[in-house]
Parts: C-alpha cells; sequence; structure tokens
C-alpha cells in the first residue's frame, strides 16, 4: 500500500501535490490529541524497527537526497538558507548563555550565607586583589595596546 502510495504522489502535477499537501496538512490539524499520539507512536515505532542495514539505506538516501536539494538552490536562495540558519545558530548561542547565566545567578542567590568559619566572599576577593594587581602592573604595556584597539568581528 505504501509503494502505491508512494507511486501515486510522485505521478502528481506539483498543482496535484499542493492540493493533496493541503488537504493533509487541514487533516493534520483537525486531529485529536489521542489520535497525534497514537500516530507518533506509530511513526516511533516504524522508525526503530528498521534492520541496522535498512536504517543504513535510508540514512544513506535521505543524505543524497538532501545533497541534490542543495546543490539545485539558487544563490539567492542558498544565501537565504544560509542567513536562517546563522541566524538560528546565533539565537540557540543567545539561548545558552542566558541559561548559563541564570545557572550562574542562582548559584551565587544560593551561596550569599556563608558558613561561620568561611570568610565573606567580598573579604577574600580583597585579598586576592592585590596579586592580581602586581601581575598586571608586569604586564600592563601590553595589555593597555589590547585594551585600546577596537575589535572588528564580521
Amino acid at each position: 500500500r505504501r509503494l502505491k502510495d508512494r507511486q501515486r504522489y510522485a505521478s502528481m502535477t506539483p498543482d496535484q501535490r499542493q492540493v493533496y499537501n493541503a488537504k493533509r496538512r487541514e487533516q493534520y490539524h483537525r486531529q485529536s490529541e489521542s489520535s497525534r499520539i497514537k500516530r507518533r507512536e506509530r511513526e516511533r515505532t516504524r522508525y526503530h524497527s528498521l534492520s541496522n542495514n535498512a536504517a543504513k539505506e535510508r540514512n544513506a538516501r535521505r543524505a543524497r537526497l538532501e545533497r541534490e536539494r542543495y546543490q539545485r538552490l539558487t544563490p539567492e536562495e542558498l544565501e537565504s538558507k544560509n542567513r536562517k540558519r546563522r541566524e538560528r545558530a546565533a539565537l540557540a548561542r543567545q539561548k545558552k548563555e542566558a541559561a548559563a547565566a541564570a545557572a550562574a545567578s542562582a548559584v551565587a542567590a544560593s551561596s550569599i550565607a556563608p558558613a561561620p568559619d568561611e570568610a565573606p566572599p567580598s573579604v577574600a576577593l580583597k585579598e586576592e586583589q592585590p596579586a592580581v594587581q602586581e601581575e598586571t602592573e608586569e604586564s600592563g604595556a601590553a595589555t593597555t595596546e589590547e585594551k585600546s584597539e577596537p575589535v572588528i568581528s564580521v
């Protein structure tokens, strides 16, 4: 049955495919939550029931098709695709940095009250600062030049 469906879909004109896909999308959005869960479970079972060789063949076929799609892109489509990929990567980086900052602030908030036998963090920092100050004075010429140059990233 799947083979017959695939052949029918492959023989459709682009207009027929557009209509068919629109109907499928509409049908998908009309599903109830329980039928959606059942469908996902069927798909998961089918996906994971492939033998090792069949899975490798499927992945190789998908990779080949994706390479062919990529090679058929016009320069404008390629630029758009790469721009969107860079935007997604930048957004993911921002989310990761925000999560790290939130985790760091949570750790800092939980360590506000130090144990009685420990010195408060501000006292510990003041004790360590002279050593850091001496190090910066030794390498002062190099660091001031590095800081004064503007960094331009492209």
